[in-house]
């Protein structure tokens, strides 16, 4: 037991008590998505500032099109960006606050960049810049700053403690505490005083808040939709319109309000803020969805999952495309064999890199098909391509062979019959295993290297099933458990040999195996990492839970775990 417990120890703390350096080789395959968020675009005289998945990019903006001048890697997600007069302020991750100098539209120059403290929200009011704080104690401060000399002023703590402070209008923040809102005047920059709040039990904690006018507050969210209450009585707000679509990134442009519905864009008329009334509507495929919008005008900018800016202009009361901006999509995964690279991105295919020079990747050949990404698996020369089909709108498998020259053949592919199929998972002298809810189903190549199911095994059911092959077992790792097969290696006696609870795993399983022991990850942040010993393969015992380190990856030739 001791031996166990020192090798594990020395597996998670090896990294922290040597100094590692880690130094970029070099930056390839670059894609681009559009954030999650409400503040991710500014728009200073003719150009559009656009966050993206790790910095920002610059458009010209022309009446009808945007031409990228800049694109800017920080190296970090981007969340929040922001314009104050000559300056361009863009927020990353949840620790740092860039500054750059803008007085050059086209070429930005970073003056400085301050740590913030454990949040990435930030805003302007009055000539000051506004920062939150998340406490250790879960609570929150408000600190702010001369955003010309980066000068901290005041800080103090935020009202009802478990909220941050947000600007919903000029001299107005509010604060939630999930359906309770609390507005306040914030004219003086040293303190708060209380305007008025209320709970809109129709709400479960609005994601985004505005002022219409004195006596109009704006609430929108995924759960509860879009509303707007009368608020003339400061503790009796009265609800006033509902519309049942997602108001998380809800624009309003006089009377008309533009509102987003997962695939969908509405315009609506609200000159009667009783009776709302659709005036038009635009969508984008099944396969894709809309994940930010920001109005400027008639300017209208869509982001999309997929890696897409629209460029929409209202005319007469309609959607018009004028653009549509294609980045690629975000990374999802990369499969490696010997100096071969495939990249999967998301509705982008798969490109091939040689990696043989780290220092100056090679790019081989791309091979698009109609399958946005999920997760790219293989062993020896398989290689499986799993996500889902835009054309059939199925979930598929695609499987490929790696060829002596590192292309890809495409062998065969696997449909799911109903909503979903899991992805395959390949042992090379097993087979193609795959999971359909209660039903474990194994296949092989024929002599036309087309897939042949050869068994079927009834299992517990399980789903978001990924596979780990030691030996003759298989550890099938799902939503909320882990199943244990035994016996993979011979038909007549596979069977499942153990069902282990893995209550808060969901998901984008990672693992490791170094010695006896089985490492699980995941970059879902609930998710605390598990240590198994495999000591006994049928019979897995967790030895320990680690909070914090997500995704795991082991050097098990050299003992280290990242």
């Amino acid at each position: 037991m001791k031996r166990i417990i020192n090798t594990v120890f020395f597996l998670i703390c090896f990294n922290l008590i040597h100094g590692f350096i880690f130094e970029q080789i070099s930056e390839f395959n670059q894609t681009e998505s559009y954030v999650t968020c409400n503040d991710t675009y500014a728009v200073k005289d003719d150009y559009l500032f656009s966050t993206t998945i790790r910095g920002f990019q610059i458009f010209y903006l022309s009446s009808d099109s945007l031409e990228l001048v800049n694109d800017f890697n920080l190296e970090k997600f981007t969340y929040h960006l922001k314009i104050k007069d000559d300056f361009l302020f863009v927020s990353c991750g949840t620790d740092r606050l860039y500054k750059f100098e803008i007085t050059n539209i086209t070429e930005p120059v970073l003056l400085e960049s301050i740590t913030m403290p454990g949040c990435h929200a930030f805003f302007f009011n009055n000539g000051y810049l506004y920062i939150n704080e998340l406490l250790p104690t879960l609570t929150w401060r408000i600190h702010i700053y001369d955003y010309n000399t980066m000068e901290e002023l005041f800080s103090y703590d935020v009202p009802q403690e478990y909220s941050s402070l947000n600007k919903i209008g000029e001299n107005i923040a509010r604060v939630k505490i999930y359906e309770h809102v609390f507005l306040y005047d914030m004219s003086a920059p040293d303190t708060l005083v209380w305007i008025a709040d209320d709970e809109v039990p129709e709400l479960c904690s609005p994601n985004k808040i505005e002022i219409l006018s004195d006596s109009l507050l704006i609430t929108g969210s995924v759960l509860s939709k879009f509303e707007i209450y009368d608020i003339s009585q400061p503790t009796d707000w009265q609800l006033i319109t509902y519309i049942d679509y997602d108001g998380m990134c809800f624009n309003i442009i006089d009377d008309r309000l533009i509102i987003k519905e997962y695939q969908t864009l509405y315009l609506f008329d609200i000159s009667d803020l009783s009776d709302p009334v659709v005036l038009d509507s635009t969508s984008i495929a099944s396969y894709d969805r809309f994940d930010n919008l920001k109005a400027f005008g008639n300017n209208i900018f869509a982001g999309t999952y997929a890696g897409k800016l629209i460029y929409y202009k209202l005319s007469d009361d309609h959607f018009q495309v004028n653009q549509t901006i294609s980045n690629g999509g975000r990374l999802y995964t990369s499969y490696q064999i010997d100096d071969n690279l495939y990249i999967f991105s998301y509705c982008q295919g798969i490109k091939h890199w040689n990696v043989s020079n780290p220092a100056n990747p090679e790019l081989i050949a791309p091979y698009w098909f109609d399958l946005a990404s999920r997760k790219l698996t293989g062993a020896g020369d398989i290689l499986i391509a799993y996500g889902y089909d835009i054309l059939l709108e199925k979930w598929s498998n695609v499987v490929f062979r790696i060829m002596p020259d590192g292309s890809l053949e495409e062998l065969d592919r696997l449909n799911s019959q109903d909503l979903w199929i899991d992805g395959l998972h390949y042992h090379p002298d097993y087979g193609f295993f795959l999971t359909e809810n209660d039903t474990l189903r194994l296949y092989t190549l024929d002599e036309d290297d087309k897939l042949e199911e050869i068994f079927t095994l009834e299992i517990p059911e399980i789903i978001l099933a990924e596979f780990i092959f030691v030996d003759n077992v298989a550890y099938i790792v799902g939503l909320g458990k882990m199943l244990v097969i035994a016996n993979i290696d011979d038909i007549t006696q596979m069977s499942v040999v153990n069902e282990i609870e893995i209550e808060d795993y969901s998901y984008f399983l990672s693992y490791g195996i170094y010695e006896n022991f089985l490492f699980l990850g995941s970059n879902d942040y609930i998710f605390k990492n598990k240590v198994y010993d495999i000591s006994q393969p049928e019979n897995p015992i967790l030895f320990a839970e680690l909070d914090n380190l997500g995704v795991v990856s082991i050097d098990a030739e050299n003992g280290i775990l990242f």
